[in-house]
């Protein structure tokens, strides 16, 4: 018994030796390697949606383990952008996200003096989204590859569709383990995923679909397709259905002719499935299925729905906003003044955010960083389509098809963090679309002319 308790004592100290040593691997990891950085995100998004409640600590406000991968990537690609002057990123190149990212620490320090840790809590999914932002930023083009994100975001996918799949079987079979789902299921049992989490798996079958209509599918790129298809469906975030469609023909409508005969194939395999899946779900009874699916369509015109809902509270807290004074007006009220208003809809008040980004940016930066940020993504778009065609431009296309799927799904809720490797993607590789010749700009269709007079 004695040897037994030394053991159990050794592990005791020396635990947290081992996990200063895994911490100082981790750090030197994110700040040398991009797609360690990538991975963690990703892999955090996953032990977010198995865990549901991650547990914290208070410290005068609510610090939860969720915080700690964001302040991490922060202090890293601060110091990044601060000592490692060569990183030269395409952030700090760009005024908008710089002076929107300003605005959102201005109401920061406003909230903090006026309502203490509200505004922490008000300011901390701001954060995640700005922390993975400035991190993948100080990276240059040639550090980061896209392609390494697509790999580690399909298969991150999958394992969000499997947990989906596993809380399906367990619920049908009575089974209960692990956490209280009951936190995560919202309006039907089906329902086993957040909206988030079902925009993360649709955003992996946007990648995994635009290499397959390029490259080729292999038989199990098929069936994840299919498997990420119907959990989207099945999810029954009528939002992510609008979202996803859309990122989906914006890709389609940039498909080089050499690849649309595999894209019109590919349609007519989508055709079929979504034939047969109807006739199983007549021959099943799978009543509850059909039902479901069937309410969330129609409650899409009902007046009391929480659509409805919604819209009427982004007008409660628009006109909040339009009365809030000038200083507010021009730069958003400070961080933790709340979102409250009252619903006709509801009969009621409600103290929750405004489902919408757009309205939350609006309230919190006001009229220039709700100015900035969607003049950020109409940039990335329109620099997406004016841009040279070249090897890359796949991964542009499909960028440009994600950027137009995060940006319908910002108006009805907020953005997550892993969100913004999407937009800073998008704004490195659009941005090496004029290569710099001793320091002069030089457009890529110059680049001939100038090299061929250099070669004579």
């Amino acid at each position: 018994m004695p040897m037994f308790e030394y053991i159990f004592l050794g592990f005791f100290f020396a635990t947290p030796f081992v996990a200063a040593l895994l911490s100082i691997a981790a750090v030197f990891l994110l700040a040398q390697r991009p797609q360690s950085g990538i991975a963690f995100v990703l892999a955090s998004v996953c032990v977010e949606a198995f865990v549901v409640s991650p547990g914290g600590i208070s410290l005068g406000i609510n610090v939860f383990l969720t915080d700690l991968l964001p302040t991490g990537l922060f202090a890293i690609g601060l110091t990044r952008h601060l000592v490692a002057r060569s990183s030269g990123t395409a952030v700090s190149r760009l005024a908008l996200p710089v002076v929107w990212s300003c605005l959102l620490f201005i109401s920061f320090i406003r909230g903090s003096l006026a309502y203490g840790a509200s505004a922490g809590n008000d300011f901390r999914p701001f954060f995640y989204f700005l922390a993975v932002g400035i991190y993948l930023s100080s990276f240059t083009r040639e550090q980061i590859s896209f392609t390494t994100m697509e790999e580690y975001w399909i298969r991150a996918s999958m394992v969000m569709v499997s947990m989906a799949v596993f809380r399906w079987t367990s619920d049908a079979s009575g089974l209960r383990i692990g956490p209280d789902w009951t936190s995560i299921v919202v309006g039907g049992k089906f329902r086993v995923l957040t909206a988030g989490q079902s925009l993360f798996i649709a955003t992996g079958m946007l990648m995994l679909a635009s290499r397959s209509i390029y490259d080729g599918g292999r038989t199990i790129a098929k069936m994840m397709l299919v498997l990420m298809g119907g959990t989207v469906l099945l999810l029954q975030h009528r939002s992510v259905w609008v979202a996803t469609i859309i990122g989906f023909l914006v890709i389609v409508a940039h498909v080089e002719k050499a690849h649309r005969r595999r894209l019109l194939i590919g349609a007519g395999w989508l055709a079929v499935i979504s034939g047969l899946g109807v006739v199983a779900m007549s021959v099943l009874q799978l009543d509850s299925v059909s039902g479901d699916l069937r309410r969330s369509l129609e409650e899409i015109s009902d007046k009391r729905s929480t659509i409805a809902g919604r819209i009427d509270g982004w007008f409660a807290l628009v006109f909040s906003w339009a009365a809030s004074g000038f200083v507010d007006m021009l730069i958003g009220q400070p961080m933790g003044s709340g979102y409250e208003r009252y619903l006709e809809v509801l009969g009621r008040s409600v103290k929750e955010n405004p489902h919408s980004y757009y309205v939350q940016i609006l309230l919190r930066t006001g009229f220039i960083g709700l100015v900035c940020f969607v003049g950020m993504l109409t940039v990335l778009c329109a620099r997406s389509l004016r841009h040279p065609s070249d090897e890359n431009s796949r991964q542009r296309y499909c960028l440009l098809g994600l950027l137009a799927m995060n940006s319908i799904f910002f108006l009805v809720y907020q953005a997550r963090f892993e969100q913004a490797l999407v937009l800073v993607f998008a704004i490195v590789m659009t941005s090496s679309a004029f290569p710099r010749v001793s320091g002069i700009v030089v457009p890529i269709h110059r680049q001939i002319r100038i090299t061929s007079v250099v070669q004579k």
